[in-house]
């Protein structure tokens, strides 16, 4: 009740500015009649005016119940975006207009120019702020690893590529892989080799990866993304400021006296700040229960004007549902799925003087069967669809085929393996290199 009398306040005093505002241009309009002035300039001075006497609650009522009430918390209107700024919109790095003033660097290694994150932990952000002082007539940008893939051999050609090196000029090319877009991880263990092994002068490549690809991308020494709840107190706190223009700095301030401390354990939870970037552990995480906590206070017409100890508890609930187990489908392993077989041991083959790491493509093509082997067990024994397993068996004959011709340099261990029949000796070859490269 309090919060609606409020609202019918601050409505009323808006009614009576624009009753003001309407009254001067109505001066004006007869002065420009009376002066002689342009029939064009009379008539858009009289259009404003009837919007505005006719309609004098239009701009209230073009603020959404969310923006109002956003506005009256102490957050600005934006004119750019045409609505009360929101600390816990734009949940996507490409996409938020408050990326330079919100941003939270992150120590990596040593390579600054390859990222490697989870899904929403900030891998666009970080590769957009690196970007923030290339030119866009020498920046190429792809979202597709394929794409990129596929003008890369051929990508002198590219008519921004030809102009920065006819002056000279460095060209950046910038890759965001999609989390959602399904890449064959060959494709990003060859893309990575030409890229990082090869010199190619005057262009720099800066890239981010899915987390499913760290183990291809290790070798290059990425930087990992990693988020320590300080530093997403921090983001959270620059947000409100960008949001507040420069009011708010907490959510402590638009809380009522809360009690959070009964939804979870320990002194540090009595800091809303503080719980809602522990449980988020990821930017865009802390995004999304921004938005849940927000939601339910206006669902709930008869809470007052800030937050409540019930809208926290019910972000409680929501995240306790999410972590809740999937018990309908039972997840199996790949071995599971597609057995191997035991008919040789790979710690008993003569290969002491075989070094993996001297075969690098052997090693990545390796690399990338592993990643793949560890999508598919997140399948259920139903849900592997026969053309999975014939790309599963494929990619890993292809590994076994490999290894084979160059295991025909060390003959020993090639007269090991040639006992075997055809099936019996690429689950050895496997075996053996598995063996190899976790020795290594």
């Amino acid at each position: 009740m309090a919060l609606r009398g409020r609202r019918r306040k601050s409505q009323r005093r808006m009614n009576w500015l624009n009753f003001c505002h309407a009254t001067l241009i109505g001066i004006m309009v007869v002065g420009l009649f009376l002066s002689g002035s342009s029939h064009a300039a009379a008539h858009e001075a009289a259009g404003a005016w009837f919007l505005l006497s006719m309609e004098p609650d239009m701009m209230q009522a073009q603020l959404s119940p969310l923006d109002a009430w956003l506005q009256e918390l102490g957050f600005a209107y934006d004119e750019t975006l045409g609505r009360v700024r929101n600390p816990f919109d734009f949940p996507r790095g490409e996409a938020d207009p408050s990326l330079d003033e919100c941003f939270v660097g992150l120590n990596g290694n040593s390579n600054s120019s390859l990222i490697v994150g989870a899904a929403g932990s900030g891998k666009t952000a970080q590769l957009l702020h690196l970007a923030k002082d290339f030119r866009p007539n020498s920046t190429l940008f792809y979202r597709s690893a394929v794409a990129l893939h596929a003008v890369l051999d051929d990508i002198f050609y590219v008519p921004i590529v030809r102009e920065c090196l006819a002056k000279n000029e460095v060209v950046h090319v910038i890759l965001d892989v999609d989390d959602a877009e399904v890449v064959d991880p060959f494709l990003i263990a060859e893309l990575l080799d030409k890229i990082y092994t090869s010199s190619i002068q005057y262009i720099r490549f800066y890239m981010a990866l899915p987390e499913k690809y760290l183990r291809i991308a290790k070798p290059y020494q990425p930087s990992q993304i990693h988020w320590e709840t300080a530093q997403l107190v921090e983001l959270l706190r620059l947000r409100l400021v960008w949001a507040s223009k420069g009011k708010l700095r907490s959510l402590t301030k638009i809380c009522e006296d809360i009690d959070i401390a009964q939804f979870y354990t320990g002194e540090d939870f009595v800091d809303p700040d503080f719980t809602l970037s522990w449980i988020a552990q990821k930017p865009r995480r802390l995004v999304e229960l921004g938005q849940h906590l927000f939601h339910v206070h206006l669902q709930n017409a008869d809470t007052g004007l800030r937050l409540q100890t019930s809208d926290w508890a019910s972000l409680s609930m929501f995240v306790s549902s999410a972590l809740q187990p999937h018990t309908l489908n039972h997840v199996i392993s790949s071995s599971e799925k597609f057995p191997a077989s035991n008919v040789c041991d790979p710690s008993q083959i003569p290969v002491s003087d075989f070094d993996i790491t001297e075969y690098q493509a052997l090693y990545m093509a390796w690399r990338a069967f592993e990643i793949f082997d560890e999508q598919i067990a997140g399948f259920t024994e139903l849900s592997v669809s026969p053309q999975l397993k014939i790309d599963w068996e494929d990619k890993r004959n292809d590994v076994a085929r490999r290894f084979e011709e160059i295991l025909k340099y060390h003959p020993k261990a090639y007269e090991y393996i040639r006992r075997f029949s055809a099936d019996e000796k690429t689950s050895c070859l496997i075996e053996l290199l598995r063996y190899l490269c976790h020795r290594s």
